[in-house]
């Protein structure tokens, strides 16, 4: 289930990123950006807290990736991050 988890934050981001439109993303997951992201969060605070630490891990590695190979100048020099709801 972590591994769903973790794909679904990263597809959030990823629409965030790409300025996705309602109609893309509906397309793409089958229900609105709101919808979407309340499933996420609701099969996120569904893990255990040793799944949460792993996706958190995770994510964090692969957003730093995904900056360093895409760019967007994201320097990850901060302990929180708003934009994407993620904790460093």
């Amino acid at each position: 289930m972590r591994e769903e988890v973790l794909e679904m934050k990263q597809r959030l981001i990823l629409f965030d990123e790409m300025q996705a439109t309602e109609e893309e993303i509906l397309s793409e997951v089958g229900m609105t950006l709101d919808n979407y992201e309340e499933t996420v969060e609701k099969h996120y605070e569904a893990l255990s807290d040793e799944d949460k630490e792993w996706v958190d891990r995770q994510l964090i590695e692969w957003f730093k990736n995904y900056k360093q190979f895409f760019g967007g100048g994201c320097s990850l020099n901060c302990s929180s991050c708003e934009k994407h709801n993620v904790e460093f």
